[in-house]
């Protein structure tokens, strides 16, 4: 029989074990043909600091990088291995990164809806990963990230401003080769440059660092 649906608001209290930790039942199916899966900057300095290997060959080895189509900002993907195209890091059932996987993996049992008072509803799908009277508030599902609500806050604000500012700023530059060096330099600022001791500091600074730049590139192109 079918695990009933609940919706789930970000405050709600649900009405069975909602104090019980759930746990990674390793049914593999957030790690299967996932490779559109987004990967944040925040999700990068986890990764990062849990095997502690230089960000720029970690994104190399285990990321594909690519442009958003409509944002046109500097993306990162999963890549996935070619046999069943499962996420790299999954190895029999088992995920590398234990505790340190991207926030995309473990919203991967929700559904994000809007309800009709535009509050954001998470709606429990049918997942070994929320088994039957195992609910338990959003919020704590995602308790392992470091400073989750500052830093998705920060990430947010920048890309909204990259966003906004490439519409202007791709109609000013004409030249590839400009082009690729803007990307190259952009790339460099939101997901690799460490300017900071723990993540929210590098954040914050990266935050500044991008603004500066957009700055500067508003009165040279005369946006």
């Amino acid at each position: 029989m079918a695990k009933e649906k609940r919706n789930l608001m970000l405050e709600d209290v649900l009405e069975k074990s909602k104090h019980e930790k759930n746990k990674c039942t390793n049914c593999n199916d957030c790690c299967i043909d996932e490779k559109d899966y987004l990967i944040t900057p925040i999700d990068i300095l986890n990764i990062k600091n849990y095997f502690n290997l230089d960000a720029e060959y970690l994104i190399n080895t285990y990321f594909n990088i690519d442009v958003g189509h409509f944002s046109k900002v500097p993306i990162l993907t999963l890549k996935t291995l070619k046999e069943d195209e499962s996420c790299i890091f999954n190895r029999m059932s088992l995920c590398l990164l234990d505790e340190q996987n991207p926030k995309i993996c473990n919203l991967k049992s929700f559904d994000v809806k809007f309800s009709k008072s535009k509050n954001v509803l998470y709606i429990n799908k049918d997942s070994n990963c929320l088994t039957k009277n195992k609910n338990i508030f959003l919020k704590n599902w995602l308790s392992k990230f470091d400073n989750i609500d500052e830093l998705e806050k920060i990430w947010n604000e920048i890309y909204l401003s990259l966003f906004l500012f490439h519409k202007k700023l791709l109609s000013k530059i004409n030249d590839i080769d400009e082009l690729n060096i803007y990307y190259n330099l952009i790339f460099y600022k939101i997901y690799i440059e460490e300017n900071g001791k723990t993540n929210l500091e590098i954040m914050k600074n990266r935050k500044k660092e991008l603004e500066s730049l957009m700055n500067y590139l508003k009165e040279e192109f005369k946006i």
